[in-house]
């Protein structure tokens, strides 16, 4: 048995990327003391670091994740769009290609962001360092955490040169990622849970371009997303006046390129021919990087009758999602606003802690559904009204119809539920393919 951590304890924080650190800008003006602990040093510099397999990847920044950082940390995106971060006007700005037809292009009020991880995640740590409340344990890893009476009451840490310590807390939230280890300690404890979990199959591989000198400043996104018949895709994303990010991504039937001409290989078999002819010229700044996510999980933290109390799973820590949406970031920020909001409803003493877990876990899995079920919805609505076969269609709807396009992009950016699908679009395009 381990006696309660005193009231006065700090909040801690199980990972210092970019989940942890919004969380951290939640908390920092609801606690005294927030001590965020992270396995890897963590650099003083914008780079990838070995605890982050994806920081190598091209990130753009939603919707979703836009309004939440500004929750948090007000006047965020528009720091990073300030240090050379790449943004466009949605879709004034943004070449779609989906449903074998090019999107309509008008400004639908909202934004896109461009920025490297390692990039996001050194901006929220500079803005870190000005919060006196909060400490910052890096080289440092979380060997356990104690738990009495169904509550937590302390963490076991252990530095890189073997040292330990124990640290009194009541509040533990778990930001570590995929390889979390929430659902040992909870076997430890005899607690049962959950995972619901879904085939993704899906490899993206990036590199950073040299422009050709007649798109310096080109300001436009490219997006082309898998056609029926085919899991090939592509974006192209502006990184600066001078250079691209290309991503390219596909499941097992497409061959993932190793090199930058078959990464080009792979533009050129793509439906539409906006991104090949936009590279063609460009030259290659480093070797291509790779990552794969075979499964998509979800932890059912929400569904457990008796969570432990305090403990609290926030991002890739609660669920990894199919990466080819670009959802991660934003369910990641999304839990970390509704973990402020929470703590402003019932506080973060040792007598609310309870009602706070339980009502954070319900809201966070809210936020996962809402990206976890978008996949599902879009296939199941054009298999409804006919694929591809309605794509014309389905574009010159949207074109004649200022709000209803926007509002079908708001949902990408997971601003609108998938319902408007069902609501708004299904019955009007049917009608006009009738």
């Amino acid at each position: 048995m381990t006696s309660s951590a005193p009231a006065s304890a700090p909040v801690v924080i199980l990972g210092g990327g970019f989940a942890g650190l919004c969380a951290a800008a939640a908390l920092d003006g609801a606690v005294s003391e927030i001590v965020l602990v992270e396995r890897d040093v963590l650099p003083d510099v914008a780079e990838p670091r070995r605890g982050v397999p994806q920081g190598g990847q091209l990130h753009n920044l939603l919707g979703r994740a836009q309004a939440s950082l500004e929750e948090l940390v007000p006047g965020f995106v528009d720091s990073l769009v300030a240090a050379g971060c790449a943004q466009a006007v949605v879709a004034q700005e943004t070449e779609v290609f989906d449903v074998g037809q090019r999107m309509p292009r008008r400004d639908v009020g909202l934004r896109i962001v461009s920025a490297p991880q390692p990039t996001i995640e050194h901006a929220l740590r500079t803005w870190l360092r000005t919060r006196p409340r909060v400490t910052v344990l890096d080289g440092t890893s979380c060997e356990s955490v104690s738990v009495d009476e169904g509550r937590v009451t302390a963490v076991q840490l252990r530095s890189a040169d073997g040292a330990t310590q124990d640290l009194a807390t009541s509040v533990v939230v778990d930001a570590t990622g995929a390889s979390t280890r929430c659902p040992i300690w909870l076997r430890e404890l005899g607690i049962s849970q959950k995972t619901t979990t879904v085939r993704s199959d899906q490899w993206y591989v990036s590199i950073t371009l040299d422009r050709p000198a007649t798109a310096i400043g080109d300001p436009t996104f490219y997006l082309n997303f898998p056609q029926e018949r085919s899991s090939r895709g592509a974006l192209l994303s502006p990184s600066g006046a001078g250079h691209w990010c290309l991503s390219v991504n596909g499941r097992s039937d497409v061959e993932a390129p190793t090199t930058f001409e078959g990464m080009v290989s792979h533009c050129r078999q793509l439906g539409d021919q906006g991104i090949a002819e936009a590279i063609d010229g460009a030259r290659p700044i480093g070797e291509p990087e790779r990552f794969r996510r075979l499964v998509a999980t979800w932890r059912r933290f929400d569904d457990l009758v008796d969570p432990v109390i305090g403990l609290l799973p926030m991002g890739d820590s609660f669920a990894t999602l199919n990466p080819l949406f670009g959802q991660g970031m934003s369910v990641a920020a999304w839990q970390a606003v509704a973990l402020l909001r929470l703590v402003g409803e019932h506080g973060l003493s040792f007598a609310s802690t309870g009602a706070l877990t339980r009502a954070y876990l319900a809201r966070a899995a809210e936020c996962i559904g809402a990206a976890w079920d978008l996949g599902v919805a879009v296939e199941a609505f054009f298999d409804s009204v006919g694929g591809e076969v309605v794509g014309p269609r389905f574009v010159e709807l949207l074109e004649d119809d200022a709000d209803l396009h926007g509002r079908y992009v708001r949902m990408w950016h997971l601003l609108e539920p998938a319902s408007i699908l069902d609501h708004h679009l299904a019955e009007r395009l049917m009608a006009v393919s009738g």
